[in-house]
């Protein structure tokens, strides 16, 4: 009797096993078609953001054939991902109604499923579609302060910018409703030299030095170590620098003379420190000159896409990151009272529905003082301080350029810092007007969406 049922118990185990056997391949199916449809999203995720990007861009396009607009639409929809997303892609339908001022994209594609196929579906077919509707506006007065600082040349940012820039600028100024002007920052802001006798800037006179030139060498020197590793900007660069803890008496030789004239080139630093936030009085307690050098010029505000265009077309990277100066310069242009008098009264520009609005642009954190006082000192990060006094300052000029009414968007590019990241989204007039870009795709697309912001261009579906 005993041995009988140890048989039945076996004969059950065996009736589990069978059971389990036959219930793994369902659950498997099941576990693999939540797989397949995590995917799915993703990419259905992906196809409607590349969607989204394809239709603001051919909305806020300045062309009016629908071949070239379709043109615009599909590289936005390849830049942002969509056939990396999908197995297939096709571009189902793009339409422009001039009428209502609409613009549409509809995409589809095929996604090719992995667990499901087991069950005779081998692909999934995922779709996307937006919708953008152009408005009327009122007039835009816009300043680009843009960072044309020397960590600007790393994979040639400065030209991911510049073509960025571009973009937004032919989207925008289409019609005389649109002012534009651009403020490249750096250690010292560049005024230009066409304001040399305006009463607002205090215009050295130009300075003859002679310098004696040697030779030097240290045969006392010890406790010497060598440095490899120097920094530009934030930016390392291979260098070879002796450092020592006792250098002795130096010892001269070879020496010559030679004299160098110092002339007023169109840089400008900063005014007295009760000044560092503020653009008031301006006739009366002008901005210094400097004979040092300093980047690009900035552009006031104009209605001329062509002169604007030239300007970002000439900018090049040089100098350390204050980005105090890019927003006192912002502000100044965006006034109609001196140093700056293109801009219509706020008052003016709001009655006509319009807007004024600063477009600011880093891919780092402050590292100079230089336009805040003309020497290092604690007001520069690293090596010499933390940086604290700049960024206050930075945080203050945001604020008070706010008060006034005037929109700001921020656009961190390629940057790691968080505490430089809180401090430009903080500065921003909300925080979905502050964009982070990690390559030259998001960059582009940044600007892209705050132009059609801009242009009150919005997604409808």
């Amino acid at each position: 009797m005993t041995a009988l049922l140890r048989k039945l118990r076996a004969s059950q185990a065996g009736n589990v096993a069978v059971t389990f056997a036959f219930a793994i391949v369902p659950i498997m199916l099941a576990v693999g078609v939540g797989v397949d449809m995590m995917r799915a999203n993703d990419a259905r995720s992906t196809l409607q953001g590349a969607a989204d990007a394809a239709a603001l861009a051919g909305g806020s396009s300045k062309a009016d054939k629908l071949k070239d607009l379709k043109a615009v639409a599909t590289s936005y929809l390849q830049a942002n991902g969509a056939a990396e997303a999908l197995d297939t892609l096709e571009v189902a339908q793009i339409t422009n109604d001039e009428a209502n001022g609409s613009f549409k994209v509809v995409v589809r594609g095929k996604l090719k499923t992995s667990f499901m196929s087991l069950a005779g579906v081998s692909d999934m077919e995922i779709e996307a579609m937006s919708e953008v509707k152009r408005g009327s506006s009122g007039p835009l007065e816009l300043v680009l302060a843009l960072d044309t600082t020397y960590s600007m040349t790393s994979n040639d940012k400065i030209g991911t910018l510049k073509t960025a820039a571009t973009d937004m600028v032919n989207s925008l100024m289409t019609g005389g409703k649109v002012k534009v002007g651009v403020a490249p920052f750096a250690s010292y802001f560049h005024a230009g030299l066409k304001y040399k006798h305006e009463p607002w800037i205090a215009v050295p006179p130009n300075k003859t030095e002679t310098y004696e030139s040697c030779s030097w060498t240290y045969p006392d020197r010890s406790g010497c170590t060598t440095q490899t590793t120097c920094y530009a900007d934030g930016v390392p660069y291979s260098c070879n620098v002796e450092n020592c803890t006792h250098w002795g008496d130096p010892v001269k030789q070879n020496c010559s003379t030679s004299s160098v004239t110092y002339k007023w080139e169109g840089c400008v630093a900063a005014r007295p420190e009760a000044y560092h936030s503020s653009i008031a009085d301006a006739n009366s307690v002008p901005y210094p000159g400097r004979t040092w050098s300093c980047g690009a010029p900035m552009l006031a505000l104009t209605a001329s896409r062509n002169d604007v265009l030239d300007a970002i077309d000439g900018l090049y990277p040089s100098g350390d990151t204050h980005i105090p100066s890019g927003l006192i310069w912002a502000w100044n242009m965006l006034t109609p009272e001196a140093p700056l008098q293109e801009a219509e009264p706020m008052a003016d520009i709001k009655a006509k529905g319009g807007r004024k609005a600063v477009v600011l642009m880093t891919d780092g954190a402050n590292t100079s003082s230089t336009y805040a006082d003309g020497n290092y000192g604690p007001h520069n990060n690293t090596p010499y301080g933390d940086g604290t006094y700049t960024d206050n300052l930075t945080a203050t000029l945001c604020e008070n350029i706010k008060a006034d009414g005037t929109l700001i968007f921020t656009v961190l590019f390629d940057v790691e810092d968080p505490k430089i990241e809180a401090l430009l989204r903080n500065c921003a007039t909300d925080a979905s007007m502050s964009y982070v870009a990690d390559d030259a795709i998001a960059l582009q697309a940044a600007f892209g969406k705050i132009g059609a912001s801009l242009t009150k261009l919005r997604i409808i579906q």
